[in-house]
């Protein structure tokens, strides 16, 4: 059996933190880590502070981009417009030139060929299931476009509040872009997505999210040190 180097690393120095990297990865706790007598000695012999020193006093800003748990989504599936229930958010084709859109929703019409499947991550931003691909607004016009570009997790014109209008934090809902204040609008007729002066009154503006578990994802962050 092949030596493993990941292995060999989480069981000579990360001390209990390991046990974060075998929750993700749980197949490393099969693999052979060898012989780590040598190791060990080195370690002891240096007199080296422990892992968990290092991750609050040298690392402690790393878990809020790389958590100990992945936290739960707060949302994710279909995202559904009010103002037209047989329509849904829409990435396929869309990317930093084309614009998302609105597409008959594929729950109505399976045979449909659509990419559908959102989900709220951890760094609030909106991303295709699967992808690396987030809802983005580059331009900072009134009723500018929503496009498709590679998620970077730092905010800005990628950051998304889930402003839902019921106090049970149940759909529907509002999105609205961090950068500028305004939220997710539509034209149904003509299937165009953008951002505008929110309007929390504007059945355009409103949306239900197919999975929301916002109570739930919130105390996951917690659990992940978020």
């Amino acid at each position: 059996m092949r030596v493993h180097p990941s292995r060999r690393v989480a069981e000579v120095w990360m001390d209990e933190y390991k046990e974060y990297l075998y929750k993700r990865r749980p197949r490393y706790r099969d693999l052979d880590a060898g012989d780590l007598t040598k190791q060990r000695k080195i370690r002891e012999k240096l007199k080296c502070k422990s892992f968990k020193w290092f991750m609050t006093e040298i690392a402690f800003d790393l878990v809020k981009k790389y958590p100990l748990i992945e936290p739960i989504s707060k949302a994710d599936g279909e995202i559904r417009s009010v103002a037209d229930s047989y329509l849904c958010l829409d990435a396929m084709g869309a990317n930093e030139y084309t614009p998302v859109k609105l597409r008959p929703c594929t729950k109505d019409n399976p045979n449909a060929i659509s990419i559908q499947k959102f989900e709220y991550s951890y760094h609030e931003d909106i991303r295709v299931i699967k992808q690396e691909s987030c809802l983005d607004v580059p331009d900072s016009k009134n009723k500018a476009v929503v496009i498709l570009y590679p998620c970077h997790g730092q905010g800005g014109n990628q950051q998304w509040k889930i402003r839902p209008t019921n106090r049970n934090k149940s759909n529907p809902l509002h999105l609205v872009l961090g950068a500028s204040g305004a939220c997710l609008d539509s034209d149904p007729k003509n299937r165009l997505v953008f951002v505008k002066s929110c309007d929390y009154t504007s059945p355009t503006q409103s949306w239900t999210w197919e999975k929301l578990k916002i109570d739930v994802a919130e105390h996951s962050m917690k659990e992940a040190g978020l």
